[in-house]
């Protein structure tokens, strides 16, 4: 079974754009770049029908999209994480083990009026325009739903 191919030329000469930029763009991309029968740059059908098409690009920029906002989700998660355990932390040290069954309860309540606090006040990050794919733990409404 043979791997069909179009050559960087010809994708070039449909697209209306030089080979050198042609290749260069696939490089960018992530798209391999191979010799031909005849040893010409040339890429697979498929790659060449997403480079041309714009779809290789827009998947690349959909993916670097993601990974940033899931980068700014850890850090919103465990922003909030942190603000628990120090709230918890400040009522344990403030009153230290006596009762240690009250402290608890104490330190509990400290933790989730500051998780709430945090849900309320520090935006979650959104994707693609949506803050849904971040879910609130301690609220039960949106910010501003009445």
């Amino acid at each position: 079974m043979s791997d069909a191919t179009v050559t960087v030329a010809e994708v070039a000469a449909a697209s209306g754009r030089k080979a050198a930029d042609v290749e260069r763009e696939a490089g960018e991309l992530g798209l391999v770049v191979k010799a031909d029968w005849s040893g010409r740059p040339a890429l697979s059908v498929d790659d060449a029908r997403a480079l041309a098409s714009g779809d290789a690009r827009r998947t690349l920029e959909h993916e670097r999209a993601w990974e940033a906002h899931r980068v700014a989700t850890k850090a919103w998660t465990e922003g909030r994480t942190k603000v628990i355990y120090g709230a918890a932390a400040k009522v344990r040290a403030r009153v230290g083990n006596e009762g240690a069954g009250s402290v608890s309860a104490e330190a509990q309540r400290a933790a989730t009026e500051a998780a709430e606090h945090y849900e309320r006040s520090v935006p979650r990050p959104a994707f693609n325009g949506s803050i849904y794919s971040v879910n609130l733990e301690y609220i039960n409404q949106e910010v501003g739903a009445r």
